[in-house]
């Protein structure tokens, strides 16, 4: 059946013209037309959204330039105070609490052997 027949069959049996679901002539015109238009917005679009995302990256670095110097200055703080941690250990000045003498003493008062050759 051709085009033209159906339309008039529909109609004739529905009462009005076929909606766009089932019109697919209808369908194919309307894409034609919706990628014209889209061919001749899309390069503006683009450029839209290139500027767009361009000034949101602008705005965004000084932000996460002091973001990654608070976190750097975070590590490094903790880095600190672990290697001074580990040198008073080392050099048994660490104190864990009234009248200990630190790890090493905290050993020596459960019984277990210490380190060999410990400074006096």
């Amino acid at each position: 059946m051709k085009y033209r027949q159906w339309k008039k069959n529909y109609k004739k049996k529905h009462g009005v013209n076929p909606p766009l679901e089932l019109d697919k002539r209808k369908q194919r015109r309307l894409a034609r037309k919706m990628a014209r238009q889209i061919n001749k917005t899309l390069p503006t679009a683009a450029e839209t959204l290139t500027a767009a995302i361009n000034s949101w990256v602008k705005s965004i670095k000084p932000v996460l330039a002091t973001f990654c110097e608070s976190v750097a200055a975070a590590f490094s703080n903790a880095a600190a105070g672990l290697r001074e941690e580990s040198e008073a250990v080392e050099n048994d000045e660490y104190i864990t609490g009234y009248n200990s003498t630190g790890i090493a003493g905290d050993i020596f008062k459960t019984g277990q052997t210490g380190r060999e050759g410990q400074r006096e």
